[in-house]
């Protein structure tokens, strides 16, 4: 796994820490924000890993739909 990719999930697996605390705190609505960059981070890691990287989110969330969901490379519900 290369650095960038590694960084990513780092960022993932500390915004799902950040998520959890959040809650736990009951600050439900930063805790859905943390919670969703951390599936975010995963997903822009996933597409690192096949060679692509986009600047968007719509970017990253369409092309991991097509590459991942679609293809039940991963289970669909993520991608909603």
């Amino acid at each position: 796994m290369n650095r960038d990719i590694s960084l990513l999930f780092t960022k993932a697996k500390e915004s799902l820490d950040a998520a959890l605390l959040l809650h736990d705190k009951k600050y439900f609505s930063f805790s859905a924000s943390r919670a969703y960059y951390a599936m975010f981070y995963a997903a822009e890691a996933l597409l690192a890993g096949i060679g692509l990287s986009f600047s968007s989110h719509g970017a990253v969330i369409g092309v991991f739909g097509r590459e991942f969901a679609k293809t039940g490379k991963i289970d669909p519900k993520f991608h909603r």
